[in-house]
């Protein structure tokens, strides 16, 4: 029987958080941006050490670490690639590594705190009240109330998920997969408060028999949360087994899980990310309308680029970071994609407000 910690323990654990001050950053310093990434053996990786690209750095000593994957953990320390089981050689790394490397690269200052088990999935060993959720949640608290921030202060700023291959065997599993994936996102948000929620989207040419039924339901939970946000990566190649992701495949999904991330932070409707909402975004969303390959105007997050992200746009028109609009005519799509070729696929569009990360 799992052993469950109650809910009131948890919220006990960032109460005292706050009144020991390990939310609150000094005086005139930004807080450590702190990123939970968690799910499953692509979230625990394989990538292997020999296969970085030349000049590839084997740690980023800037971004803090802590995982615990799998039969292995580390305390906090500089990000690195993670030790074999007997401790010989620092040769293997998941996503993380690059996505560590591309938000520092990007200035950000931030912290990693990594949990995944191989071979679970979402609809048992993840379920509410398991064991293995109950643990989850354990080490997240017992990252952050370790966290050596030196009076820096930390906020957690997003969620990454990736997982999905321990659901997409069972139909069951496959179907339910859009509510067990926004009941393990409540209450990650209940505990650390509403941030995006970056996931990749089930690989296509996985050799899971309910494949398509998952990656349906996918789309279903990024439909229905406007913080969550998908990333494809149906155009970079697994492994033989057809489950697991190469060694590219993992620094490429890294660096995908963190432009997502940067986009859902950035100005609503940027879709080339030069700070204001203009007719280059549209020009990016008129060329790749009804792709869920290139999701660069993807605005929505749902994982396919349609009407709604053009009523996303057009909703943010002349915006920029800056907080001015500008005052410019909005370009209409063609009236053949509007009355036409869209008919079958427009929905009502929504706006996916900002929202500000939360301890």
């Amino acid at each position: 029987m799992a052993t469950n910690r109650p809910m009131l323990t948890r919220i006990g654990t960032s109460v005292l958080l706050l009144m020991m001050g390990a939310c609150a950053p000094r005086a005139g310093a930004a807080p450590l941006q702190v990123f939970v990434m968690a799910g499953q053996s692509n979230m625990s990786g394989s990538g292997h050490v020999d296969d970085l690209p030349t000049g590839y750095p084997t740690e980023v000593p800037e971004v803090l670490y802590r995982h615990s994957t799998d039969a292995e953990y580390e305390d906090w320390s500089g990000l690195k690639l993670k030790l074999t089981s007997n401790g010989a050689i620092r040769r293997w790394y998941g996503p993380e590594f690059s996505f560590g490397k591309t938000l520092n690269d990007e200035g950000l200052d931030l912290a990693i705190i990594k949990y995944s088990r191989g071979g679970t999935s979402l609809n048992s060993k993840w379920a509410p009240d398991s064991e293995l959720r109950d643990n989850f949640f354990d080490f997240v608290d017992e990252s952050l109330a370790t966290l050596p921030t030196e009076g820096q202060g930390y906020e957690v700023a997003g969620f990454v998920w990736v997982q999905g291959s321990g659901d997409a065997g069972v139909e069951d599993s496959a179907l339910e997969y859009d509510d067990n994936l926004a009941n393990l996102i409540n209450e990650f948000e209940g505990n650390y408060g509403e941030v995006p929620t970056i996931i990749n989207r089930y690989h296509a040419n996985s050799n899971r028999v309910y494949t398509d039924i998952l990656r349906e339901s996918q789309h279903g939970a990024a439909d229905a949360d406007s913080d969550l946000y998908m990333v494809n990566t149906d155009d970079l190649e697994l492994k033989s087994d057809r489950i697991h992701f190469t060694s590219e495949m993992y620094l490429e999904t890294g660096v995908r899980l963190a432009n997502k991330y940067l986009q859902a932070i950035g100005q609503p409707g940027d879709y080339n990310g030069n700070g204001v909402v203009d007719a280059a975004d549209f020009t990016l969303w008129r060329d790749t309308q009804f792709s869920d390959q290139n999701l660069i105007a993807d605005g929505d997050g749902d994982g396919v680029v349609e009407m709604d992200d053009y009523e996303f746009w057009r909703d943010h028109f002349g915006e920029s970071m800056g907080g001015s609009a500008l005052r410019l005519a909005v370009p209409e799509p063609a009236a053949i994609v509007l009355l036409g070729a869209w008919a079958p696929f427009a929905v009502a569009g929504r706006a996916r407000p900002r929202r500000a990360a939360a301890c």
